[in-house]
């Protein structure tokens, strides 16, 4: 009786403690302490007293889920899914305003996506009218995230 309870009550903590913690390591050993309980419950006891038991192992499990739910929801970074320190410093990709209106030589086919070359550097570059040919001379009219938009 009481190897029951204690596997009950471990398991039941780490499903709670699961929540907090990263990985699935915690909920896997407490549903398998849980399992454990339950199968010795049926070993111990009539079947019947064995899936009344089954049923309160599943109904602590759901309230146990609801419970550390409920303290997420309460807790001081609630609606916050990342951690402002860690997007601190995080800078999104973007093209150099200083390319705009310059020349550049087409250095693989753009299709229409590809790589151009100005003064002597490789950038990555979409074509504004389809397929333009290796060696062809665009011009940059704008950009997106890191790609360069260019007119042949």
């Amino acid at each position: 009786m009481a190897i029951i309870f204690l596997l009950f009550v471990a398991g039941q903590i780490l499903i709670f403690l699961e929540f907090f913690l990263p990985g699935a390591v915690l909920a896997i050993i407490g549903i398998t302490a849980l399992l454990a309980s339950s199968i010795l419950s049926f070993m111990s006891y009539p079947p019947l007293w064995g899936i009344l038991y089954l049923f309160f192992i599943l109904l602590c499990a759901f309230c146990t889920c609801k419970l550390a739910l409920w303290k997420i929801k309460r807790s001081k970074s609630q609606g916050d899914f990342y951690h402002g320190q860690d997007q601190e410093g995080y800078t999104a990709s973007s093209f150099d305003l200083n390319l705009v209106g310059k020349e550049g030589v087409v250095s693989t086919e753009l299709k229409p996506a590809g790589h151009i070359i100005i003064d002597g550097q490789l950038y990555q570059a979409v074509s504004e009218t389809g397929f333009l040919s290796k060696g062809a001379v665009v011009k940059i009219v704008g950009g997106k995230g890191s790609h360069l938009i260019v007119r042949g």
